[in-house]
């Protein structure tokens, strides 16, 4: 008995293991898609939820991202033989998508922003302006993935590997 629960626990370890790189592979090829697809893979997760049908450029978006998707898990010589779950990259691509409009200077002031909230400190006007403009283009993304706050939080996991 004990010999079998160690068997399950290594097979498991295993499991973690290869999902995690599957996963940070996926991430990986999310983040080189184009700002156009990546909104493109977000409508379509959207028109997927109301049971609307794709659009060419949806159903193109979506196509280019699996397509590249299954080129980095061959060229990881990992082979992947399932039903693929678009709900799986939608937390990283409203993330990432939130991000991609702002400048890098945006970025930057972003990121003082959120060291300035950890530490319990004021915005300055430019780190506020920044975190508007992110949370503006966050909750569009939203609207587009018609997700709510609510369902966008049940879809977090751990984040991508940087």
């Amino acid at each position: 008995m004990r010999n079998l629960q160690k068997r399950m626990e290594a097979l498991e370890r295993i499991a973690a293991a290869k999902r995690q790189r599957l996963r940070s592979i996926a991430c990986s090829t999310l983040r080189r898609a184009s700002h156009v697809d990546s909104e493109l893979l977000i409508s379509a997760f959207g028109s997927d939820r109301e049971g609307l049908p794709l659009s060419e450029a949806q159903l193109a978006a979506r196509q280019r991202y699996m397509s590249a998707l299954k080129t980095q898990y061959q060229q990881a010589g990992l082979r992947v033989s399932i039903a693929f779950d678009h709900s799986s990259y939608m937390y990283e691509a409203i993330l990432l998508g939130a991000g991609r409009p702002l400048s890098d200077e945006q970025l930057n002031l972003l990121g003082k922003a959120a060291d300035a909230k950890e530490e319990s400190c004021d915005l300055t006007e430019e780190e506020s302006a920044a975190e508007l403009a992110w949370n503006n283009e966050y909750r569009r993304l939203l609207l587009l993935a018609h997700l709510s706050m609510e369902e966008f939080r049940m879809l977090e996991h751990d984040p991508c590997p940087r």
